[in-house]
């Protein structure tokens, strides 16, 4: 993936919140106030700048959002109970089982990286599978985590600072004038523009996480007793013995 898409990959976020933002508030605005001040082109252009500016570290914070929450502990992909059952196999057929299975004993951040871990190693092993699907995993990876930004978080930020902004705009008496009549049409843009994220953006990223699934599971299967799979029994018989020695097996930060 180029570095140019990486790049846009956040912006794109950040922009697209900003311009939620000032849909949703723009029918709250005093007009007067707006063309007294924004008449001029320096200003205007100072404000678009700086809008640009504040969209370069909105999106990447949304971006890491996205990945946090699809590449935590917490969240379950189909692959994982495919290599946790393989961890296990490996233990119950190369070692006596008297006591608490290895993998039982890790807490779930450490399943959780103990299992990314082990799928990285099938990924980047010299599988069976032609190398364009990994690629093509990567992508579906990217294209997710941008249209699940833009079609779920960016509406969803993009609102809390509506709030916040005719809140303050409210108690400070800013030089935003909050005509009630004028709160219907920006609830209506609001509609507008969660209905659009749904539908058009965020509704094809369903269909890549499916893809990304069974993409993983893919990858796995088709190497699960060949070269990749020896290594994971490796990795797996190195780990027990070291912990039943009680050596340390993994770094501590």
């Amino acid at each position: 993936m180029s570095s140019e898409y990486r790049f846009l990959r956040f912006e794109v976020v950040g922009i697209a919140t900003i311009v939620f933002l000032l849909i949703g508030i723009a029918p709250l605005l005093d007009k007067n106030w707006l063309t007294a001040n924004l008449a001029n082109t320096e200003t205007s252009l100072a404000v678009v700048a700086a809008l640009f500016l504040m969209s370069l570290p909105l999106g990447y914070w949304e971006h890491q959002m996205v990945v946090n929450m699809y590449r935590s502990h917490k969240k379950e992909r189909r692959v994982f109970k495919i290599l946790k059952d393989n961890v296990l196999e490996i233990e119950r057929t190369h070692t006596t089982q008297t006591r608490k299975p290895f993998f039982e004993t890790l807490d779930d951040k450490m399943k959780n990286a103990l299992l990314t871990s082990l799928l990285d190693v099938y990924v980047y092993a010299n599988s069976p599978i032609s190398h364009e699907v990994f690629g093509r995993l990567s992508d579906r990876w990217s294209h997710f985590y941008a249209r699940r930004a833009v079609g779920r978080f960016a509406p969803i930020i993009s609102l809390l600072f509506w709030v916040a902004t005719v809140v303050l705009g409210y108690l400070l008496k800013w030089p935003l004038v909050f005509q009630i009549e004028n709160f219907a049409v920006s609830i209506a843009w609001w509609l507008v523009i969660f209905i659009l994220c749904i539908v058009l953006i965020d509704l094809y990223a369903r269909k890549l996480w499916e893809e990304i699934c069974f993409l993983e599971e893919s990858i796995v299967l088709a190497d699960l007793g060949g070269k990749a799979g020896k290594t994971v029994e490796t990795i797996i018989l190195y780990s027990i013995t070291m912990m039943r020695l009680g050596l340390p097996w993994r770094m501590k930060i």
